[in-house]
């Protein structure tokens, strides 16, 4: 983590209502040329709102692998429909990987659905572990 910097940001997006929200999130980087293009490539619209910090403990975005792993179902699929918003809005993943009744979302929804059907999945656990290692790229 040696020479990481940490700064807040924000961005607005139109709810589901047409009303406008303000969301905080965060990113690190080298320098804050590198945390603006990161900014630039998730593709929110996203201002930086402090002044940089180094980074003491990384504070992310929760693993999706390791809250599968526990059974957090929920809040796992809560973290993969942001990481997806943004990994899609980059460019470095598809739709399809998210929504299609193949994909992961639909696959953890049957689990939290269908618990006594389904346990833990190994191809789910390797696929988010995939998610979480490309939204590092993004600086999360």
């Amino acid at each position: 983590m040696k020479n990481k910097l940490y700064w807040m940001t924000e961005y607005k997006l139109q709810t589901y209502d047409k009303s406008e929200a303000t969301y905080g999130s965060y990113v690190i980087a080298e320098s804050e040329f590198i945390a603006t293009a990161l900014l630039f490539l998730r593709g929110l619209n996203e201002e930086i709102t402090s002044i940089a910090c180094k980074v003491v403990q990384r504070r992310r975005v929760p693993k999706m692998a390791k809250l599968y792993k526990q059974r957090k179902l929920g809040t796992c699929l809560h973290t993969l429909c942001f990481t997806g918003n943004v990994l899609v809005n980059a460019k470095l993943m598809a739709h399809p990987d998210f929504l299609l009744d193949s994909g992961v979302i639909h696959d953890i929804i049957h689990e939290i659905d269908f618990p006594d059907e389904f346990g833990f999945r190994k191809h789910i656990f390797s696929k988010l572990a995939e998610i979480d290692k490309l939204s590092e790229y993004l600086g999360y």
